[in-house]
This record gives C-alpha cells, sequence and structure tokens, in this order.
C-alpha cells in the first residue's frame, strides 16, 4: 500500500510539472509575444509618422510603445520567476510568497503587501496548493487587472486556513474574460485537492478577491489557538 501511495504521488508531480511546463509554453506565447507584436506595431506607427514628417502625431505611438515595453518586461519578469521554481517543496510558504512579491509585484511597481499570521508549520500538500492558488490571482492580477496594490493574507480563522489575494484593479468582469476561464478552473481543481472551497468577490471599495478555506486539525505541530482573522476588507 505505502508503495502504490509513493507510485500515486510521484505521477501526480510528474503530472504537475507536465502542466506547469504547458501554462509556461502558452503563457510566453499568449503574453509575451503577443505585448511585443503590438509594440512592433506602434513602433512602425511612428515611424511612418516620422517619414511624412507627421511628428506632430507621434505622442500616441510613442506612448503605446512606452506602455508596451512595461507590459513586456512585466510578462518576462513573471515568467523567468516561475522558472526559478521557489515554491514551498523547497522554502516555507511564507518565504515563497514574499519572495514572488519582492521579484514580480514589486519590480513592476505595484504596493505589495504580505500578512502572514499561522501559529504553526502547515502540511506541505496544503502549503503547495495554496501556493499555486496564490500565484495564479497574482497573476490575474498582474495581467489582466491594471491594480496598484495587492494585498496577501494566509491566517487561521476558527480552525481553518485562509489564503486570500485582494487587488485593488478593474474588477471581475475585465478579470474573468483574458482568463478563459482557465485559471479559474485551476484554481477551484486546487482549492478542492486542499479540501477547501475557492471564493472569488468584489469588495465594495473596489476590485478582487480570491479566497480560500481550508479546515485543519489542531495535532499539527505547534498548534495552539486558532488567531483572530486579519480584516477581511483589504484596501
Amino acid at each position: 500500500v505505502l508503495a502504490e501511495n509513493a507510485r500515486l504521488r510521484r505521477a501526480q508531480e510528474q503530472a504537475l510539472v507536465q502542466e506547469e511546463r504547458h501554462r509556461l509554453a502558452r503563457d510566453l506565447h499568449d503574453s509575451v509575444t503577443q505585448s511585443l507584436y503590438a509594440l512592433s506595431l506602434s513602433a512602425d506607427t511612428a515611424a511612418g509618422r516620422v517619414r511624412k514628417g507627421h511628428f506632430d502625431r507621434l505622442e500616441e505611438p510613442l506612448a503605446q510603445i512606452a506602455a508596451g515595453a512595461h507590459q513586456a518586461l512585466r510578462e518576462i519578469r513573471l515568467l523567468l520567476f516561475e522558472l526559478r521554481l521557489a515554491t514551498p517543496e523547497t522554502m516555507p510558504l511564507e518565504e515563497a510568497l514574499q519572495l514572488r512579491l519582492d521579484a514580480v509585484e514589486r519590480r513592476a511597481g505595484i504596493d505589495a503587501h504580505l500578512h502572514f499570521d499561522v501559529t504553526s508549520p502547515l502540511p506541505e500538500p496544503l502549503a503547495r496548493e495554496l501556493y499555486w492558488i496564490a500565484m495564479e490571482a497574482l497573476n490575474n492580477a498582474l495581467k489582466h487587472a491594471a491594480a496598484d496594490t495587492v494585498t496577501v493574507t494566509v491566517a487561521e480563522i476558527e480552525g481553518a486556513i485562509e489564503l486570500a489575494v485582494a487587488d485593488n484593479g478593474a474588477g471581475l468582469n475585465q478579470q474573468e474574460a483574458p482568463s478563459g476561464g482557465m485559471g479559474l478552473r485551476t484554481m477551484t481543481e486546487r482549492a478542492a485537492r486542499a479540501g477547501g472551497v475557492l471564493a472569488i468577490t468584489a469588495p465594495a471599495a473596489g476590485g478582487v478577491r480570491v479566497s480560500v478555506q481550508v479546515p485543519v486539525r489542531d495535532d499539527r505541530p505547534g498548534a495552539g489557538t486558532p488567531q483572530p482573522a486579519l480584516s477581511k476588507e483589504i484596501a
């Protein structure tokens, strides 16, 4: 039985690695390639206006070039970070989340915050699923929300662990369409594997809040009285 369980786990891990490779390849095509293509179109437009002496009409294509270059840079940084594979398998969940915010969001000029309030170590399978849910939510905010603030919260709430990713961006409609449902399905499946339920809400202050609560047993090493929840209204 133990050998079979180990075999199944290895097969699952290999499937996850393959899935991640396919996702990275898809993201490279759908994000960076498209951004560079748009950049080339704007450059062609600017060059054409220079040739015709329409210097008074350069502001728009030059602004598009600047915006496109910044977007491509954000997407490349994101892909480079993901290739580093800084995951809960290689470091504690808190460190992995902080590394992501430092390496991607803050370098993109986003005001990023991490609130981590867990009193005892999380089981590795749970930490792994929470990490990848957070990555998907952060990716959506970075690519589609046009947010300038994002907050990641991990806290103990009445016998459960809650992960929440909140941004102050464009809102649900703008974030749903570009993902085509793939990101939502992936997060929902990961939440279910962890034993929790995914929730996506639109706070009154604006933006999107992605959260998942997973019940945990109190026999974890060092587990004590659950800590009070951090505020659910994240600015």
